[in-house]
């Protein structure tokens, strides 16, 4: 709806609030100087309640924009980590690998988010395909949440070398029962396993 206002070249009310950030302390320290000026007031005493114009609304607007940001929960739930736990057979081989991600809430406030699609694989393998019992959570103020796709059974045990896995989710979130954001991202994961099959570390990077 903003972008669709802005075509019609109609200002919102973020816009005004915009304009008024960057322009409303010197707008009310001119309308000040002029007022003094109109009333005859000497020019020091102008200047000095200009400057005063000034600094009270820089200062009440700024504390405002961060009050606004404070509330705002746009770009508050971000991506931390991606995840790889493991399960092991009887001989001490991986035999299965959940990959997931980790996000963190950087609000003041809870965030919900509810997970729309997710994708892994691991070395041309892929979980099975099932629905998720749950896919609906809410992570209390600067907190973690977390989530990890069905296992990825390892047919037969992966000796001394790196794998090639991938992740990729997209989730809505926002405040509770209001999800109107998305976040997605997708990722390239790569895991080490040594001479008895045992998972020895993890690395990924972001992809396009």
């Amino acid at each position: 709806m903003r972008e669709l206002l802005r075509r019609l070249f109609i200002p919102s009310a973020w816009d005004i609030l915009d304009w008024v950030n960057i322009y409303g302390p010197v707008l009310f320290s001119a309308i000040t100087a002029l007022s003094g000026y109109l009333h005859g007031i000497e020019p020091m005493w102008i200047l000095v309640g200009a400057s005063l114009a000034f600094a009270g609304a820089a200062n009440g607007l700024l504390s405002f924009s961060r009050w606004r940001h404070e509330r705002d929960d746009k770009d508050k739930l971000q991506f931390s980590q991606t995840r790889v736990t493991k399960k092991l057979d009887a001989s001490g081989h991986v035999c299965e690998i959940y990959l997931g991600f980790t996000l963190l809430n950087k609000a003041l406030f809870p965030i919900e988010y509810q997970l729309e699609t997710m994708e892994t694989e691991i070395a041309g393998l892929f979980p099975p395909k099932r629905a998720y019992d749950l896919r609906k959570f809410t992570i209390s103020s600067e907190g973690f949440g977390w989530f990890d796709d069905f296992g990825i059974v390892i047919p037969k045990p992966i000796i001394d070398q790196a794998v090639e896995g991938k992740i990729k989710f997209l989730v809505r979130y926002g405040r509770p029962g209001r999800l109107k954001h998305m976040l997605s991202k997708k990722m390239q994961v790569f895991i080490g396993f040594d001479k008895k099959g045992d998972i020895t570390g993890t690395n990924w990077t972001e992809t396009a």
